[in-house]
């Protein structure tokens, strides 16, 4: 849900992995490995085929803006530091005359 509000495409991103699957097993036990655990739950993070983490140190290291260049690469999103530089400054509320 986080991710889809940054705009990811995350019905394009994400991969589940099926129980049913003949090679289920073996790919469990190769994420095991990669990550360094014995057991995970769902979802395991890879970015450029690196492992980030489980969901929250995903989201910790989005809010910290360690995938801003990726997700503008990949999906054009426009880092919310520069969105908001690109955005025009909000009318003043109050102005006052010289005199004043």
């Amino acid at each position: 849900e986080d991710l889809k509000k940054r705009g990811v495409p995350v019905q394009d991103v994400f991969e589940k992995l099926d129980k049913a699957w003949p090679q289920y097993q073996s790919l469990k036990a190769q994420l095991q490995r990669i990550m360094g655990k014995q057991q995970f739950s769902f979802p395991q993070t890879f970015v450029r085929g690196v492992y980030q983490g489980d969901y929250d140190e995903v989201i910790a290291k989005a809010d910290g803006g360690a995938f801003a260049d990726f997700f503008q690469e990949q999906f054009g999103i426009v880092p919310p530091a520069a969105a908001d530089a690109q955005a025009p400054a909000p009318p003043r509320a109050i102005a006052f005359d010289d005199d004043f």
